[in-house]
């Protein structure tokens, strides 16, 4: 270092501080585009997850208002037809939200829940409503019978639980991933400003190193050239010269500037 040329030292300092300046900023970018990912996901697979099984829930109530209009219009054909068409509608609404939250489910035990709550709609479920579609036809409280009946209460019952579980084991999963990311923050903030200490510490000290190597050949050849100006005596101590011949041996432009002086001295 001491042999390069000052504009070389000025230019290599510099670059250190370059680099370290890169290394925060990279670090600073992969943990920002990290966090990003992770939010990007955390709203595709909980906020969507949670809009998409709302309108689960509320389809399914709507379907029980609709078997509840229909028994309720027992005996009447037509009353019976327009309620069970917007059943039907129902039931392909119903279809879309289950692709909706599926492409969402990012937790095993939601998962399961959901597929279970899934099966008894598809199967048992739509068979208590044929049940009550048949006993409309006949009378208002057979119609009710089906509706009130013990197994079809629990198999209700047990689909809107499962429904419930499946989207709470979602939000777990979206704390999970929301303390990941407050963790990884955290990680980023810390080598950030562990990163940038660092730099502060190389800067300072190639600034201390830098100045050194030029302000000290430069005090000493000002110091000889202040005496030889006011006294005119060029001759040289025994630690002047010592001084001298070392740094002379420096190979930048003040190095050689020092070792010319001594060229004229000894010349004199």
């Amino acid at each position: 270092m001491k042999n390069l040329k000052v504009s070389a030292k000025l230019i290599v300092s510099f670059m250190v501080v370059v680099v370290f300046a890169i290394a925060v900023g990279v670090i600073g970018m992969v943990g920002m585009s990290t966090i990003n990912k992770a939010d990007d996901a955390l709203y595709n697979e909980n906020v969507v997850a949670l809009s998409a099984m709302g309108n689960i829930r509320e389809v399914l109530q709507d379907q029980l208002v609709q078997i509840r209009n229909i028994a309720l219009n027992a005996g009447n054909p037509d009353k019976i037809r327009e309620r069970q068409e917007m059943l039907a509608a129902l039931e392909q609404e119903m279809l879309r939200y289950f692709a909706e939250y599926e492409s969402t489910i990012t937790d095993s035990s939601a998962e399961y829940a959901y597929f279970e709550a899934k099966n008894l709609y598809l199967n048992e479920f739509a068979l208590s409503k044929e049940r009550v579609l048949e006993a409309s036809y006949e009378s208002l409280e057979a119609s009710f019978e089906v509706i009130f009946d013990q197994q079809v209460m629990e198999i209700r019952n047990t689909m809107v639980a499962d429904f419930a579980a499946s989207m709470k084991y979602n939000d777990r999963w979206a704390k999970d991933t929301v303390d990941n990311n407050t963790r990884l923050f955290k990680s980023m903030l810390i080598a950030e400003i562990v990163v940038l200490a660092i730099c502060v510490i190389v800067a300072v000290f190639f600034a201390l190193y830098i100045s050194n190597l030029i302000s000290k050949p430069l005090n000493l050849l000002s110091s000889f050239m202040r005496k030889a100006g006011s006294t005119g005596d060029i001759t040289l101590t025994p630690q002047d010269a010592e001084n001298i011949q070392a740094l002379s041996k420096i190979r930048d432009e003040i190095g050689q500037s020092i070792a010319g002086s001594a060229s004229f001295v000894s010349m004199r």
